[in-house]
């Protein structure tokens, strides 16, 4: 078995995130009886062998992450400054505004260098700050959606 196996798209829940508990089951040597020391003894031994297993699995999962890592930091990438406006229906219809820088990788992988979030009656500081860093950063993608929803009054 390998790492690999636990983000099988053949399986019946494939996802990118598993969470995995093991549950090792001991019992009193003392109060055994022969027959429960030999069955106890050998499901011992299955245990420590599902444990060289995972520490394997985990091991092979680190050099994964590394290989990952190295890659994301020599991959190309793109920035793309956002402004959101958010309206929150179910809060009252409070809304916030969302600022953020998003590098963007050459294999579609994004992640957020920066985000900030500004509450609606502070849209004004949202937008200067918008406005600031674009003349900080010239020539970067700039997402701005801060008109109202059809379905907004």
């Amino acid at each position: 078995m390998s790492y690999e196996n636990w983000f099988d798209p053949e399986s019946s829940r494939s996802d990118s995130h598993k969470n995995f508990t093991y549950y090792i089951h001991v019992q009193d040597p003392t109060t055994l009886l022969p027959k429960e020391v030999a069955y106890r003894d050998d499901v011992a031994a299955r245990d420590i062998e599902s444990a060289r297993q995972l520490i394997a699995d985990l091991t092979e999962y680190r050099k994964a992450l590394a290989a990952r890592y190295a890659q994301l930091a020599t991959m190309p990438y793109t920035l793309r400054l956002e402004l959101i406006r958010e309206n929150r229906y179910y809060q009252n219809n409070k809304k916030w505004y969302w600022l953020r820088i998003v590098r963007r990788y050459e294999d579609g992988t994004e992640a957020k260098e920066l985000e900030e979030r500004y509450p609606g009656p502070q849209r004004h500081k949202a937008f200067a700050r918008f406005r600031s860093l674009q003349k900080e950063r010239p020539g970067i993608e700039i997402h701005q959606d801060t008109d109202k929803r059809p379905w907004e009054h």
